[in-house]
């Protein structure tokens, strides 16, 4: 290998987060050509996961690593959602040690690219496609090992849950998860229920924290929803 190329690679890892995927566009951006990415596939220095997205060799992939690069090289409007939200947050009955099912949402207009969609993850990912939300409101950060994810705060992602009902969650189990919502902000809930979309959504999600008397419930105005 050459000074030049050996520089790139070395450049190149230590700007890409372990356990990430790297995406063709973001590669471009540091001077890795799609014959310089076919080069190190060929010696070992990049393990292909599907068209147009890499892997560092020894790595392992999950779906957090995979959403890194939506989220960071992509710039696609897709974060961690509703049920997960809460859980990855300790606001679940239980956080379970291994994630069975993985919510997350996007804005109706996003594409989300195939290698995503048709990849085997070890988590059922359910991509949710919804205006719901306006989506910039709600929404935080989570540290991974070496990366940040964007994630639905405690009250966005009650919210997202409670729109689920009837698809993904029965009524029963997001009543019981709503025992748990005793320390949402309310300033926060309230812009979040004036601009939710979802008339049935805004109802059922006032019907439960009402019922399970959470102090934070008096300071909302429901003139303004």
């Amino acid at each position: 290998m050459s000074v030049h190329k050996g520089k790139i690679i070395r450049e190149l890892y230590s700007a890409w987060p372990k356990n990430t995927l790297a995406t063709s566009r973001w590669l471009e951006s540091l001077g890795v050509s799609r014959q310089l990415r076919h080069r190190y596939v060929k010696s070992g220095w990049l393990r292909s996961m599907g068209v147009g997205v890499f892997a560092r060799p020894g790595d392992t992939i999950d779906w957090k690593g995979a959403l890194f690069a939506l989220q960071k090289q992509l710039d696609k409007k897709i974060h961690i959602a509703g049920k997960t939200a809460l859980e990855l947050r300790s606001m679940a009955h239980y956080v379970p040690f291994n994630l069975a099912r993985v919510f997350l949402f996007s804005s109706a207009s996003e594409n989300t690219p195939k290698w995503f969609r048709e990849h085997a993850w070890d988590v059922e990912v359910v991509l949710i496609s919804t205006n719901l939300l306006p989506s910039a409101v709600g929404i935080g950060v989570e540290t991974f090992g070496d990366f940040t994810l964007r994630i639905s705060e405690p009250e966005r992602a009650a919210i997202e849950a409670v729109s689920l009902i009837g698809k993904h969650h029965s009524f029963d189990e997001i009543f019981l998860l709503s025992q748990n919502f005793s320390r949402l902000r309310p300033n926060l809930v309230q812009q979040l229920l004036e601009n939710c979309s979802s008339y049935r959504t805004k109802r059922l999600f006032l019907l439960f924290v009402d019922y399970h008397q959470h102090l934070w419930y008096q300071k909302i105005d429901l003139t303004k929803i």
